[in-house]
């Protein structure tokens, strides 16, 4: 199994760079993990906000490849601990081999 993680402009904080690269040193025994990066829609006063999410959000999907499984990670989603999130996952993965 592959894991890609994409995400939408420049990575600036320093605990964002730890995060990733402890999620590697975590995951990397079960899975190879991929972090993909894209510069985002430049926002400009002209420009409706929007807009801006619709064409990134066009620039993540392009992204995916066709037969992927995506989880999407969203600061208004729901939040799960570490062993529920595992659970949801292996679920998702029963499924899918049905």
């Amino acid at each position: 199994m592959n894991t890609t993680i994409i995400s939408i402009g420049k990575i600036k904080k320093q605990y964002t760079i730890d995060w990733e690269n402890d999620l590697i040193k975590r995951l990397s025994p079960y899975t190879k993990i991929y972090f993909l990066n894209i510069k985002g829609t430049p926002i400009t006063k002209n420009k409706d906000i929007k807009v801006i999410k619709e064409d990134d959000a066009n620039l993540i999907i392009s992204k995916i490849p066709e037969n992927a499984f995506v989880i999407s990670l969203d600061q208004n989603g729901t939040n799960f601990n570490s062993l529920t999130f595992a659970k949801k996952i292996k679920q998702y993965k029963t499924v899918q081999a049905i």
